[in-house]
């Protein structure tokens, strides 16, 4: 669902580079919850 989100943003503005920002603080997000999930700063 989450990924439909970010292409439906993608599509709306109609610019790459806001679809980049777009999944780019969906991944800040997913990392922060591996963070928490697991103590390794490996990723």
């Amino acid at each position: 669902m989450r990924d439909s989100n970010t292409l439906f943003i993608c599509s709306y503005y109609g610019e790459q580079t806001q679809c980049v920002v777009s999944i780019f603080s969906l991944i800040q997000i997913f990392k922060e919850q591996i963070s928490q999930t697991s103590p390794e700063d490996e990723f």
